[in-house]
Parts: C-alpha cells; sequence; structure tokens
C-alpha cells in the first residue's frame, strides 16, 4: 500500500512539473523567435535583460578606449547594443567577470544570449548531475527526475529569461562541494574563487575549509584568485580593481528601493527599519551564521553522515542571511534539494524520520510554491521577495532539527565492542 500510494504521488508530482513548464517554457521560445530575448519594447517602455548588461561589459573590454572605463555612466550607455535612455548606471559586476564577459560581445547580441541560455543550462545539469552520478549514485531516472523539477521553479525559468549568471555560479558552487568531499583540493580552490564573482555566496565557503584545516585547499583558492585578479588589473586597470569595493557599498546604499524585491532576510527588516541600519544588522546577522556554519562543520568532522547537512545549510544561510540576494539565486536551492532528498525521491521518505520527512516535503513542494510567490504575492503590481525569505529560513531552521536529532542519534548509538 505504501508503495502504491508512493507511486501515484510521484506520478502526480511530475505530472503538475511537466504542465508548469509548458507555459513559461513556451514564452521563451516565443521570445527568442521574435528576437525578443535581450531587449524588447512593451507599451512604449524599453525592457532589457540582465545578458544585455553582461554583453556591454564584453563590448567595453574589446574596445581598447573603453576598457579602463567599465564603470563609466557615459561609456556603459554608449556601448549598449540597443538605444537607451542617458542614465547614471553602473554594472554592480567584479572587474574579474566583466573581463571574462569580452568573448560574448563578438556575436550578435540576440545570437549570443541564446547561446549563453544554452550554456547556462548545461552548467546546472552538468552540476547537479556531479553531485547527483559523483557523490549519490542516483539512476539515470532519478538524475531526470531532479533536473526536471530544479527547471521547473520559477528561479531557474527567471534565470534563463533574463540571462541572469546563476546557473554559473550553480556550477561553482557544485565543483566546491564536490571537490571538497572528495578531497580534491585544487578543484575546490577553483570552485571557490570562480564563485566570487558573487562575493556573498564565495565567503561562506571558506567556513568548512576553515573548520576542516583545509589549508592547501584555501592555498588553491588564494592562487585562483590572485590570479582572477592579475587577469583584472592587466585588462582593466589596476584602479578599477582596487576601487570596486568602494563603488559596490555605494552601489547598495542607493539600493533601497529594489530590497523589497530581494529574497534575504534584509527585505523583511527593511520594512520595519531604516535603510542604513538594515545593512549593518543585515552584515551582522550573515556573520552570525557563519560562525554557525562553523560549528555544524567542526560537528562533521566526528560524525561524516552529517556532511549534506552542513553544506545544505551553509548554501541556505547564505541565501537567508546575504545583505544580497535576489530570487534568480534561489537556483541554489536546487542544490539544498540533491543533497538532503532520497534519490529515489518520495520511495525514500518511509525510512525517514517525521521531522526529515518535514523537511523533504517542504524542498519538494519549492518549485511549485515559488511560482505562487512570484505570481500571486505582490505589492503594486511588483513582486515582493519576503515568501521566498519566509520560506527559505523555515528550511533553515529544519536543516538545524534534523542537524540535531541526527547528531544525537550518532552519539547515543551503541558504539561496537572492540
Amino acid at each position: 500500500m505504501e508503495l502504491l500510494r508512493a507511486r501515484l504521488l510521484t506520478i502526480t508530482y511530475f505530472t503538475i512539473i511537466a504542465a508548469v513548464l509548458v507555459v513559461p517554457y513556451g514564452e521563451l521560445v516565443k521570445r527568442a523567435q521574435t528576437n525578443e530575448l535581450a531587449f524588447s519594447t512593451r507599451n512604449k517602455q524599453l525592457y532589457l535583460s540582465d545578458f544585455v548588461q553582461f554583453y556591454t561589459c564584453g563590448k567595453l573590454v574589446l574596445e581598447p578606449a573603453t576598457r579602463t572605463r567599465i564603470y563609466d555612466p557615459a561609456a556603459i550607455n554608449k556601448a549598449m547594443p540597443v538605444a537607451v535612455p542617458m542614465e547614471d548606471r553602473i554594472i554592480p559586476a567584479v572587474p574579474f567577470f566583466i573581463v571574462l564577459m569580452a568573448p560574448w560581445a563578438l556575436l550578435p547580441v540576440d545570437t549570443s544570449f541564446l547561446v549563453w541560455i544554452l550554456l547556462s543550462a548545461i552548467c546546472m545539469a552538468g552540476g547537479s548531475l556531479l553531485l547527483l552520478r559523483g557523490w549519490k549514485e542516483a539512476t539515470p531516472l532519478a538524475c531526470l527526475g531532479f533536473l526536471t523539477a530544479i527547471l521547473m521553479a520559477q528561479p531557474s525559468w527567471f534565470t534563463l529569461f533574463i540571462g541572469h549568471a546563476c546557473f554559473y555560479q550553480y556550477l561553482f558552487l557544485s565543483l566546491f562541494f564536490f571537490a571538497l568531499l572528495h578531497k580534491k583540493d585544487a578543484l575546490a580552490g577553483a570552485g571557490m574563487a570562480l564563485a566570487s564573482f558573487k562575493p556573498q555566496f564565495a565567503i561562506p565557503l571558506l567556513v568548512p575549509a576553515l573548520a576542516g584545516r583545509r589549508f592547501k585547499l584555501l592555498a588553491w583558492g588564494a592562487a585562483f584568485e590572485l590570479g582572477l585578479l592579475a587577469l583584472s588589473v592587466f585588462t582593466v586597470g589596476l584602479d578599477n580593481t582596487i576601487h570596486f569595493p568602494a563603488l559596490i557599498a555605494k552601489y547598495e546604499h542607493d539600493q533601497s528601493r529594489v530590497v523589497p524585491r530581494m529574497i534575504c532576510l534584509r527585505a523583511i527588516i527593511e520594512r520595519v527599519l531604516p535603510h542604513q541600519a538594515t545593512m549593518l544588522l543585515s552584515w551582522a546577522l550573515f556573520a552570525l551564521s557563519l560562525a554557525m556554519a562553523y560549528y555544524l562543520w567542526r560537528r562533521t568532522m566526528k560524525n561524516q553522515k552529517l556532511w549534506p547537512l552542513a553544506a545544505s545549510f551553509t548554501i541556505t544561510a547564505g541565501l537567508v542571511f546575504s545583505p544580497h540576494a535576489h530570487v534568480y539565486d534561489a537556483v541554489m536551492m536546487g542544490l539544498v534539494a540533491i543533497m538532503l532528498l532520497p534519490v529515489n525521491g518520495l520511495f525514500g521518505f518511509a525510512s525517514l524520520s517525521r521531522t526529515r520527512k518535514l523537511l523533504c516535503t517542504s524542498l519538494m513542494l519549492y518549485p511549485m510554491a515559488s511560482w505562487y510567490f512570484f505570481v500571486g504575492i505582490s505589492e503594486a503590481g511588483n513582486m515582493i521577495g519576503y515568501p521566498f525569505a519566509v520560506l527559505d529560513l523555515l528550511i533553515l531552521l529544519g536543516i538545524l532539527a534534523v542537524f540535531k536529532e541526527e547528531n544525537r542519534q550518532e552519539e547515543t548509538a551503541p558504539k561496537p565492542e572492540t
């Protein structure tokens, strides 16, 4: 009876996922056919995808006259592949990321965007399979199920629709955790360094390395990071490289209007506190989450079975307590699902504790919930991010509860006689 129920639930689950996939990805295909992915005009308003900004970065780097003006609003406006209103705009990307965008500007913008989307999807699949096959030894059918569910989630569709770089980050995080587990320090260091194009999500990766005294890994990470910094200095100049932190601090100070659309705890706090106070509190909570992650990782030194929970906490806490996280960043919850869900899905629920069942159920419902948050909850017609923050916080608390439960079970289990 239990097996039959699991089969029916599994069929229902993936039927819903397949039905949901058709509509948003149909819109993606439709816009690709009409060359309206990169930019379009609707109701006399110009819509620009995020990829247009990345493409513009590439154009700035390829042109010698603008190579050292990558943060100059006048140069940015002029380099845009479509005529835009002259604004005091900057592209808030780290210097090495801007340099790495140069090849994309060699193609026409629409063609380049399609290649970008294809490679993004490949990165998601590659990162997922690296963990599913190289760590959890999932069957091909289970891998297909995970990939389909991850693609169905609203953050995944949105990442591809606007051409953001989150699936590249997804791959780098996958590389890091895969290599961390298998003690491949150079690969883990490369993943850590490349992930620093979003620094707020790379900082937590230092925690497991420090907790495990993986100094060789940290050395490799530092070496790769220095290489990326050298590439930046050589290409766009020392001034752009060393002044980026001050530039991004000013940018964040001016971004209070977009905070309601963020999916981190900051989006909730700023509803009741002033902008500057919220930033300070967000950084303080971020630091506390790193300390908590360090404690969990130290516990895994004694009990390797807790490793997936510590890794999941690190990723989820990075989203919840980061001072800057948008809806597309939630694609990283796909990694959490891979780490925590049984590879046989609903068929594996029977052997789980009640606490773990609740946690796994919330992860399986995440793709559907994300669409409700996107289209069903808004203010003045704009998406708001705090429902994502609330759900991620509940998942984080669930991870801690399961960690405590399984750690206690391990400590109280009878030790084998010697």
